[in-house]
């Protein structure tokens, strides 16, 4: 019951076929979304908290200048695994400019987190190209 109401009831529940790579990657997927979700809430919770807790002592100025930060990202993705296999790929004879640009791409996005950078990035790819 707490499963099905957690929406965990794929996640926790025992398997006795194979799954699909695709199959288990949307589980994944969906586990992070639902992890990403649990997390802002306590996040809100926990402000909330420490504002009624400050306010309590008499000392809601120093409630606003505390920071509660909780992981936006649950991922299970072996980045280490996934860089030494882009790698690899670099080291393959495909004479693509495209094949290169999405291989620099991939790259980037999976050893940087910010996505501004990211596509700042993304377009001197792109820009390299046309140039």
């Amino acid at each position: 019951m707490i499963n099905r109401m957690t929406h965990l009831a794929p996640v926790r529940s025992m398997r006795t076929q194979p799954v699909s790579g695709e199959a288990m990657k949307t589980e994944f997927e969906l586990l992070n979304a639902l992890l990403s979700e649990m997390a802002s809430g306590l996040q809100l919770t926990e402000i909330k908290l420490i504002e009624i807790f400050c306010a309590w002592l008499g000392k809601e100025d120093e409630a606003k200048s505390l920071i509660v930060k909780y992981p936006e990202k649950f991922e299970l993705r072996d980045r280490e695994q996934d860089l030494t296999l882009l790698k690899e790929a670099g080291t393959l004879t495909v004479n693509s400019p495209t094949f290169q640009k999405e291989l620099q791409k991939l790259i980037a996005s999976i050893a940087l987190e910010d996505d501004a950078q990211l596509e700042e990035i993304n377009g001197e790819i792109d820009g390299n190209g046309s140039e």
